[in-house]
Protein backbone atom coordinates (compact mmCIF):
# COMPACT_ATOMS: atom_id res chain seq x y z
CA UNK A 1 0.00 0.00 0.00
CA UNK A 2 1.03 3.43 -0.87
CA UNK A 3 1.59 5.80 2.09
CA UNK A 4 1.43 9.65 2.10
CA UNK A 5 4.20 11.43 0.91
CA UNK A 6 6.20 14.13 3.14
CA UNK A 7 5.25 12.45 6.95
CA UNK A 8 1.51 11.52 6.78
CA UNK A 9 0.01 14.43 4.68
CA UNK A 10 -1.08 14.32 1.20
CA UNK A 11 0.48 16.45 -1.05
CA UNK A 12 -1.93 18.87 -3.04
CA UNK A 13 -1.12 17.77 -6.61
CA UNK A 14 0.91 14.77 -8.36
CA UNK A 15 1.26 14.03 -11.71
CA UNK A 16 -0.54 10.31 -10.95
CA UNK A 17 -4.24 11.14 -10.60
CA UNK A 18 -5.25 7.35 -9.14
CA UNK A 19 -2.20 7.32 -7.07
CA UNK A 20 -3.32 10.72 -5.71
CA UNK A 21 -7.11 9.65 -5.07
CA UNK A 22 -5.96 6.70 -2.96
CA UNK A 23 -3.31 9.19 -1.14
CA UNK A 24 -6.49 11.38 -0.68
CA UNK A 25 -8.88 9.01 0.77
CA UNK A 26 -5.84 7.32 3.20
CA UNK A 27 -5.52 10.77 4.87
CA UNK A 28 -9.52 11.14 4.94
CA UNK A 29 -9.57 7.71 6.44
CA UNK A 30 -7.00 8.48 8.94
CA UNK A 31 -8.64 11.20 10.27
CA UNK A 32 -11.65 9.18 10.67
CA UNK A 33 -9.70 7.19 13.25
CA UNK A 34 -8.71 10.02 14.96
CA UNK A 35 -5.15 10.00 13.44
CA UNK A 36 -4.85 13.77 12.59
CA UNK A 37 -0.96 14.84 13.78
CA UNK A 38 -2.51 17.74 15.86
CA UNK A 39 -1.61 15.88 19.55
CA UNK A 40 1.00 16.04 21.95
CA UNK A 41 2.15 15.26 25.98
CA UNK A 42 4.01 17.42 27.90
CA UNK A 43 5.23 17.79 31.78
CA UNK A 44 4.97 21.13 33.33
CA UNK A 45 7.48 21.39 36.19
CA UNK A 46 6.73 23.66 39.48
CA UNK A 47 6.10 27.18 38.71
CA UNK A 48 4.04 29.83 37.47
CA UNK A 49 4.27 29.25 33.72
CA UNK A 50 5.25 26.88 31.01
CA UNK A 51 6.07 27.86 27.06
CA UNK A 52 4.67 24.81 25.25
CA UNK A 53 6.54 24.75 21.78
CA UNK A 54 5.21 23.09 18.80
CA UNK A 55 4.97 23.85 15.31
CA UNK A 56 0.97 23.16 14.76
CA UNK A 57 0.56 26.15 17.95
CA UNK A 58 -0.25 29.89 16.65
CA UNK A 59 -2.06 32.48 16.87
CA UNK A 60 -6.31 31.67 16.70
CA UNK A 61 -5.87 27.90 17.63
CA UNK A 62 -7.23 26.36 20.15
CA UNK A 63 -5.37 24.29 22.64
CA UNK A 64 -6.88 21.58 24.26
CA UNK A 65 -5.26 20.55 27.47
CA UNK A 66 -6.15 16.67 29.08
CA UNK A 67 -4.50 15.67 33.25
CA UNK A 68 -2.56 12.92 33.06
CA UNK A 69 -1.45 13.26 36.85
CA UNK A 70 -3.40 14.49 39.79
CA UNK A 71 -1.32 17.72 39.79
CA UNK A 72 -2.72 18.24 36.21
CA UNK A 73 -6.69 17.46 37.45
CA UNK A 74 -6.51 20.14 39.68
CA UNK A 75 -4.37 22.57 38.40
CA UNK A 76 -6.04 25.87 37.11
CA UNK A 77 -4.31 27.47 33.64
CA UNK A 78 -4.96 30.07 30.98
CA UNK A 79 -3.01 31.20 27.93
CA UNK A 80 -1.30 34.28 28.43
CA UNK A 81 0.75 34.69 25.31
CA UNK A 82 0.62 33.24 22.28
CA UNK A 83 2.50 33.18 18.64
CA UNK A 84 3.05 30.71 15.61
CA UNK A 85 4.93 27.96 17.40
CA UNK A 86 4.31 28.54 21.24
CA UNK A 87 1.87 29.33 23.38
CA UNK A 88 2.38 30.60 27.42
CA UNK A 89 0.28 28.50 30.03
CA UNK A 90 0.27 30.56 33.50
CA UNK A 91 -1.09 28.10 36.59
CA UNK A 92 -2.90 29.87 39.29
CA UNK A 93 -1.67 29.19 42.08
CA UNK A 94 1.60 28.25 41.16
CA UNK A 95 2.33 24.52 40.45
CA UNK A 96 3.84 22.69 43.56
CA UNK A 97 4.53 19.43 41.44
CA UNK A 98 5.14 18.57 37.70
CA UNK A 99 1.94 18.26 35.93
CA UNK A 100 1.62 16.12 33.01
CA UNK A 101 -0.99 16.73 29.86
CA UNK A 102 -1.86 15.43 26.96
CA UNK A 103 -2.81 18.26 24.54
CA UNK A 104 -4.33 18.86 20.68
CA UNK A 105 -3.93 22.02 18.61
CA UNK A 106 -7.53 22.61 16.22
CA UNK A 107 -8.92 25.46 14.39
CA UNK A 108 -7.12 27.98 11.40
CA UNK A 109 -4.32 30.49 12.73
CA UNK A 110 -1.11 31.97 12.47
Amino acid sequence: MNRPLGGGFCPTDIMDEKQHRRLIAEAANAALRGETHNTGRFTAPPGSNYVLRSPRLGVGRVLLLSPRNAPAAAAKWYVSEEEKGSVTINFTPPLTEAADFAFAVVGVGV
